[in-house]
């Protein structure tokens, strides 16, 4: 069999029976599994379509993390596997075609699937979340929104982002203080995972970045930072809320780049909003859960460092440091004060310059940054702070914009 009937071959078989709801790179595995060659097929080393990670100076925290290669999902446009994965014979191809149709990797069967990601718990009550797993699922359910006609085109979302604002419904303040551990379980109701779906150009793998946001309304309205959203050659745009039920994207309802915050909606019910406050003096302590490196619901302590403005990248806006640490893919994640209310959200971080050369040498240190909860409530109710907020009375929590 010639190079071009192999690879129409494996074009037909990527393209009608892996692309059309199995997603997942864990069920590709088990299916080479089957065939006994996973290790030259489904473990392609394809690290370097995959973001580069690390901390830098001055920079964006969705532009360098987050990312991951879904190596099981090939291109709804076709071309399937990498060129590594194409050295096979003829017999492994006739082979995988047949088990194909009987092994449950045709379309049809996973396609109909609920899209839900498994959180367990452990023997102290506490979620265990498997992180792989959830990067699995994510890619898994992106593919299967782009497919279905579930998520809206792209170019749709992206001409949202000129809106400017909506009202909603916001819920009221919490009176009495929270134990750290309230205020993990509450705020962890209140965290969404954000992500996207791209390819790089280099091969046919869809590939998810990841951030963070939280959840405004019980009907779905999300918030995260502007950056977030601003993909316009990414594909598609979806949330997972902490059970692991996940939805795609349906609507920016205002957005705003200059202080990096962007509404969006999907179509959920019951979710468990997070309330705004601007109550966060210097030196007062918060808490922090995000999905840095994708280590999702991460959750660590600080206090507040300083307000300041005149940084390059946010100009004159005025900006909140902190010392909980976060990093990159957590960008629009919470940061709560003591009464589990949100008085910030991660924005960007930036790190001095290590110079080894200097005496006594002079090490690095990284500053977080955080748009204050004002940033958000000028977008939905311009010239209120949080303690003034009187909530919109609506029936059915319905959510309402201005372009």
């Amino acid at each position: 069999m010639n190079w071009s009937a192999k690879d129409a071959i494996f074009r037909r078989l990527s393209a009608e029976n892996l692309t059309r709801g199995v997603g997942s790179r864990l069920a590709v595995r088990a299916f080479w599994q089957k065939l006994e060659w996973i290790n030259e097929v489904t473990l392609h080393a394809s690290q370097q379509h995959e973001p580069k990670r690390g901390v830098h100076r001055r920079s964006a925290l969705s532009r360098v993390g987050g990312g991951y290669c879904a190596r099981g999902v090939s291109s709804a446009s076709g071309g399937g596997f990498c060129s590594a994965a194409m050295n096979v014979i003829q017999t492994w191809i006739q082979v995988a075609l047949a088990a194909a149709l009987v092994s449950g990797c045709a379309s049809g069967r996973l396609a109909e699937q609920a899209v839900t990601v498994p959180v367990p718990h452990g023997r102290n009550g506490e979620p265990v979340f498997h992180d792989e797993q959830i990067k699995d699922e994510l890619a898994r359910a992106g593919v299967k929104f782009v497919q279905t006609g579930e998520a809206p085109q792209m170019n749709v979302l992206q001409s949202q982002l000129k809106r400017t604002h909506c009202a909603l419904a916001l819920p009221k303040q919490r009176g009495r203080k929270l134990s750290v551990e309230e205020i993990n379980k509450r705020g962890c109701d209140g965290v969404v995972v954000i992500g996207s779906l791209y390819q790089c150009g280099e091969c046919n793998f869809w590939h998810l970045l990841t951030n963070t946001g939280f959840i405004l309304t019980e009907s779905g309205a999300i918030v995260t930072c502007y950056h977030v959203v601003n993909k316009p050659t990414h594909k598609v745009f979806l949330v997972m809320t902490s059970d692991g039920h996940i939805y795609p994207v349906k609507e920016v309802l205002a957005a705003n780049e200059s202080t990096d915050v962007a509404i969006l909606r999907i179509e959920g019910s019951h979710l468990k909003p997070v309330s705004l406050s601007t109550q966060a003096r210097v030196g007062s302590r918060v808490f922090v859960i995000g999905h840095p490196e994708q280590h999702f619901y991460s959750f660590t302590e600080g206090i507040v460092s300083r307000y300041f403005t005149g940084q390059k990248e946010t100009g004159d806006a005025t900006m909140m440091s902190i010392t909980a640490d976060f990093a990159p893919g957590s960008s629009g994640c919470p940061v709560f004060n003591e009464f589990g209310s949100v008085v910030g959200m991660a924005d960007n971080i930036v790190s001095t310059v290590l110079d080894e050369d200097a005496t006594p040498a002079r090490p690095a240190i990284v500053f977080k940054h955080c748009r204050p909860a004002e940033a958000i409530l000028n977008l939905i109710q311009p010239g209120h702070s949080a303690d003034e907020w009187a909530p919109i009375v609506s029936s059915n929590d319905q959510l309402r914009h201005s372009r």
